[in-house]
């Protein structure tokens, strides 16, 4: 029996999560790589829920849109008033106390601290290209230094 079909079929349809999935699927590069995402604990998290305000009129200043979101073992809190809808600032308040979290426990290993230190470096390079290019540091408006003459004294 040829199996090429049911392989197009099972390409083709959604795979399901498995158990204790941390957010990458073990079958992405992501999840070969090694690059497990944080998880947070929804037992560990206190959400409350209050009225925004801020520019958007009445919608924003009396709705309970804002998420304030506390991770209670660290003491770490946001709060998320990116959004007019509520789910959407409360899936924004997550991924920023995650990150955050992440940064307190894991400090430098950290996936924010990663990305961070290759920001510095990259505008490092860059800096270090531009002094390369344009002459070591000279500023523009400076005077030229001066010269001696043949008898060894500055020109005056």
């Amino acid at each position: 029996r040829d199996a090429r079909p049911m392989r197009a079929l099972l390409s083709a349809a959604p795979r399901a999560a498995p158990i204790g999935w941390s957010g990458v699927a073990p079958w992405s590069a992501a999840g070969l790589r090694g690059l497990a995402r944080f998880v947070l604990s929804e037992a560990d998290l206190e959400e409350r829920f209050v009225r925004g305000g801020g520019p958007g009129g009445q919608k924003i200043n009396r709705a309970r849109n804002k998420v304030q979101l506390t991770h209670v073992p660290t003491g770490i809190s946001v709060s998320c008033q990116e959004h007019r809808a509520l789910k959407s600032n409360r899936a924004e308040a997550r991924k920023v106390l995650r990150d955050k979290v992440e940064l307190a426990l894991h400090g430098e290993q950290s996936k924010l601290a990663r990305k961070a230190e290759k920001v510095r470096r990259r505008k490092a390079r860059g800096r270090r290209r531009a002094r390369l290019k344009h002459g070591g540091g000279e500023s523009h408006g400076a005077a030229p230094p001066a010269r001696e003459d043949e008898d060894g004294d500055e020109d005056e």
